[in-house]
């Protein structure tokens, strides 16, 4: 499916893991998985939580769309494309996902399991710092858009 050096370079182009070092990437592109799904189908599905699906995914190919059901409407969260992280709520705190993910263009991505992730964070802090700043910038956008959706931005 994809080559272990694909895989560093996908890696290597997500914001999260840019700056590791040459030894933790080469770890990381041999643990991740390689996954596919469809334009159309549900990749990560609100809820959901389990051994199999645990972990977040770096987009390499495809575009997704985040979205909740919210008083009978479908409400967008947010985009993604590569060298998007997805389901990083899941990967950092072990929660249930927090909004479907439709794939809207044919997706490959690279699957980061939980055990792995945090392995990487205990030997490169780093990660840890990136991943926030990730996760207030994606809050941000989302509080705004549900703020103008309501009338109050």
């Amino acid at each position: 499916m994809l080559s272990l050096e694909e895989k560093k370079t996908a890696l290597r182009a997500c914001p999260l893991f840019e700056s590791l070092p040459h030894a933790a990437m080469d770890v990381l592109a041999l643990t991740v998985r390689p996954v596919r799904c469809p334009a159309g189908e549900l990749f990560l599905a609100e809820g959901e939580s389990g051994e199999d699906e645990t972990g977040a995914y770096v987009l390499v190919e495809g575009e997704a769309v985040a979205f909740k059901t919210v008083r009978g409407e479908r409400v967008e969260l947010a985009r993604f494309a590569p060298p998007d992280v997805v389901g990083e709520f899941e990967l950092l705190a072990g929660i249930p996902r927090s909004a479907n993910v439709e794939v809207t263009r044919d997706v490959v991505a690279l699957r980061v399991d939980h055990p792995t992730f945090e392995e990487l964070v205990r030997a490169n802090p780093d990660v840890a710092l990136r991943l926030l700043r990730v996760l207030v910038l994606r809050f941000v956008s989302t509080r705004d858009r549900f703020l103008g959706i309501l009338g109050h931005a």
